[in-house]
């Protein structure tokens, strides 16, 4: 966390390789995203209160800006390779910042386990094209499609299964005839790709 004492901005930040004891480079990725506040106006109940809060988990683009005695997280996440041999990885976080340089240590702990590539928990979390679209601010249909598969992308990063995935991918159902020959007409072509997906 940063917590600047005068107005600044933080201009690069990178995490070097993450070697074990014996100098060996770990299989490991890290992403840097930046910890966003959102200002919450209206609490949704009586346990709730107006303020800023921390939640969404952009990627992190510099330069950011940094506002004297006001709390910056960085948020990092690691990609651990299922080859990558147990152990502790050390390396560090170097950040860049137009009022000098920082390092943080780093110290990454890999047991000797793996999760299933293929995930048997049964979730089901809300995922709703118009409240993206608001959210976002989104007016055309292709951004409003282009953000709704990088949820989808990041749902299936982390597990996550979606209560809809097909917004965008409707089955398209058509009636005709009349009376007692009325019949449905089913079509799934863009339904299954997006089930598969």
């Amino acid at each position: 966390m940063l917590t600047p004492r005068k107005d600044g901005r933080l201009l690069n930040a990178a995490v070097g390789a993450l070697r074990n004891w014996r100098g060996t480079t770990a299989p490991i990725e890290v992403s840097l995203s930046e910890v966003a506040f959102v200002h919450v106006t209206k609490p949704t109940d009586s346990s709730c209160q107006p303020g800023w809060f921390p939640d969404p988990l952009p990627p992190l683009r510099t330069p950011l800006a940094l506002h004297r005695d006001e709390n910056q997280p960085l948020w990092l996440t690691f990609h651990v390779s299922r080859d990558t041999r147990p152990g502790t990885y050390r390396g560090r976080l170097d950040l860049e910042t137009d009022m000098g340089r920082l390092r943080v240590p780093l110290a990454i702990q890999v047991y000797n386990f793996a999760l299933p590539e293929e995930t048997h928990l049964k979730s089901a979390l809300g995922l709703g094209a118009g409240f993206i679209n608001q959210y976002h601010r989104l007016t055309l249909r292709a951004d409003q499609e282009a953000v709704y598969e990088k949820y989808l992308k990041n749902f299936a990063e982390h597990r996550i299964s979606p209560d809809s995935f097909y917004d965008y991918a409707p089955i398209d159902v058509r009636f005709t005839g009349e009376g007692t020959n009325r019949h449905a007409q089913v079509d799934f072509t863009r339904f299954d790709p997006a089930a598969e997906q």
